[in-house]
C-alpha cells in the first residue's frame, strides 16, 4: 500500500489502536461465509505477528468445515456462555450491524474498543474506528490493506533495534550511510559496522583484576551481563543488584571504611555506569568516570 491508498489514515489509526492493546476478540457474522472466517483467520495471523493474544469466536455451533484447510481454522471457538477471556479490545470484521454478529456480542467491550472491517453499508455504528469501503471485494481485501500497512515500515526499515546490524541484518538505512561516507573519503564503497558491545566487553577485560569487585544492575544490557562473565573478576567478587539499588550501593562505597578495602570497582546499572580507582597512598577513590 502506498502512500496515496484511500485507507492510509485509517489502517495508521487502527495500527496505532492496536499497539495500545494486548488480547483481542476477533469475530465475523453469524453463519460464516468464507470471505468472515478468511477475515477473521487473517486479522489473527496479523495480531500474533504484532506479539498480541487474540480469541476467534464466532456465534455458528457448526463452522462451514469446507473452509478448514486454512491454516489456524481449528483455533476458532463456538460462542457459549462459559467462555471467559480477558478481552480487552474486539475487531469485528464482515459485520454491518450488531444484530448480525449473533450471540458474541455479549462478549464485546464497550465503543471506544472495538474496530470495524467490513465491505457493507453500515448498519450500526457500534465501533470507535472503521476501516469501510463499500467498493471493496470482500472484508478479506480491507485485511490486507492493513497487513500492507503494516508491512511498510518492515520492508523499508526493518525490524528490531536497527542499531545492532549483525543480529538484524542490513538495512536501507546503513547502506545510505555507507555510500554517504565512501563519497566523503572519495572511495569505491565503505563499510560500517557496531561496536558498542564489543566495547563494554573490552572495557571489561582492560580495567578488571582479581581484585576488582563488579556490582550489575539486574537490567543490565546483554553486553554488560557478557562482560561481566569474561572479565576474569572472582566469582565472590560479582553481584546483581535490583534496579537502581546500584546508586546506593554507590554511596555507601565511597565510605573510608569499605573502600580501603577495594582496589578497584565497577558499577553498572542501565542509567548510570561507574569506573572507581583507588589511589595507593591514601585509599580515597580518586577519580569517577560517570556516564548516564
Amino acid at each position: 500500500m502506498d502512500s496515496h491508498s484511500p485507507y492510509r489514515q485509517t489502517t495508521e489509526k487502527i495500527l496505532a489502536f492496536l499497539k495500545k492493546r494486548n488480547q483481542y476478540l476477533v469475530s465475523a457474522h453469524l453463519n460464516a461465509d468464507g470471505d468472515a472466517i478468511a477475515s477473521v483467520i487473517s486479522m489473527g495471523m496479523l495480531l500474533e505477528k504484532l506479539g498480541k493474544k487474540y480469541y476467534m469466536v464466532l456465534h455458528d455451533a457448526q463452522i462451514d468445515s469446507r473452509f478448514s484447510y486454512l491454516k489456524n481454522f481449528e483455533n476458532i471457538y463456538t460462542y457459549d456462555s462459559s467462555l471467559h477471556f480477558p478481552i480487552e479490545a474486539a475487531i469485528i470484521l464482515d459485520v454491518p450491524g450488531l444484530n448480525r454478529l449473533g450471540k458474541v456480542t455479549k462478549m464485546l467491550p464497550d465503543r471506544s474498543s472495538i474496530i470495524r472491517i467490513d465491505h457493507h453499508p453500515t448498519e450500526d455504528d457500534f465501533a470507535q474506528l472503521n476501516l469501510v469501503d463499500e467498493k471493496a471485494s470482500s472484508a478479506t481485501q480491507l485485511v490486507y490493506a492493513l497487513i500492507e500497512a503494516a508491512d511498510i515500515a518492515t520492508k523499508q526499515f526493518g525490524v528490531g533495534p536497527g542499531a545492532v546490524r549483525f543480529i538484524d541484518g542490513t538495512f536501507s538505512h546503513h547502506v545510505a550511510l555507507e555510500e554517504r561516507i565512501a563519497y566523503f573519503v572519495d572511495k569505491p564503497a565503505a563499510k560500517i559496522f557496531n561496536s558498542a558491545y564489543t566495547s563494554n566487553c573490552g572495557l571489561a577485560i582492560a580495567i578488571s583484576t582479581k581484585q576488582t569487585y563488579w556490582v550489575g544492575d539486574e537490567l543490565n544490557h546483554n553486553s554488560i551481563i557478557r562482560a561481566m562473565r569474561i572479565a576474569n573478576v572472582p566469582k565472590q567478587n560479582k553481584a546483581s543488584m535490583a534496579f537502581l539499588l546500584t546508586t546506593r550501593l554507590f554511596c555507601l562505597l565511597s565510605s573510608d571504611s569499605i573502600s580501603r578495602r577495594i582496589s578497584s570497582l565497577f558499577i553498572s546499572s542501565p542509567f548510570l555506569r561507574i569506573t572507581l580507582k583507588l589511589s595507593r597512598k591514601n585509599h580515597r577513590f580518586l577519580s569517577a568516570a560517570v556516564s548516564c
